[in-house]
């Protein structure tokens, strides 16, 4: 397990946290105006939007660090896309994280603060979703766990594979029909 990349592992934390806070937030908001949850109970809402922001955090800086070897087999621009989509996820999850904890320091507004925060949660959970696509494609589209494959060259990404298998097959069917 230790000679796996962090990246992939790490990941899958932002991506729960992500998803899972603008329910939080509207759950907490539902249980106090049915006044079913305490008045601090907002403190959980901060609690979770930090660690989704330093999970992004983290899940970014290993990303970066896995950088250099996955575009010995993946192109830069699509990497790049990637990365550009982790960045700005960070920013929103940090502005999250600062609407939460607005929302408790200002208490004459923070009611509607706390209703901004969902907002961004919900503009950060779709940016999440972009970038776990593109990530994804990198992977399973790109090959970019070949990066990680002992004795796997540049290109032997799968899609290169399969086409190159493909023209085999189709070279044997033609000499098949020459020889009938």
């Amino acid at each position: 397990m230790f000679d796996l990349p962090l990246h992939p592992i790490i990941v899958h934390f932002p991506i729960v946290l992500g998803l899972f806070l603008p329910v939080v937030l509207v759950a907490i908001l539902w249980l106090q105006k049915k006044g079913r949850a305490e008045k601090g109970s907002w403190w959980g809402a901060v609690v979770i939007s930090f660690l989704f922001l330093a999970s992004a955090i983290v899940a970014n800086k290993t990303g970066e660090g896995d950088e250099d070897r996955v575009e010995k087999v993946v192109a830069h621009d699509i990497i790049h896309e990637h990365e550009e989509a982790a960045e700005s996820l960070v920013v929103l999850a940090g502005v999250v994280f600062l609407l939460t904890v607005g929302a408790t320091a200002w208490p004459k507004g923070g009611e509607h603060l706390k209703w901004v925060a969902v907002l961004g949660s919900l503009v950060a959970a779709a940016a999440l979703v972009r970038t776990a696509h593109l990530g994804g494609e990198l992977v399973y589209k790109h090959g970019a766990a070949n990066a990680h494959v002992k004795g796997s060259g540049a290109g032997a990404t799968p899609s290169l594979e399969r086409e190159d298998h493909k023209d085999h097959e189709d070279k044997y069917e033609e000499s098949e029909d020459h020889h009938d």
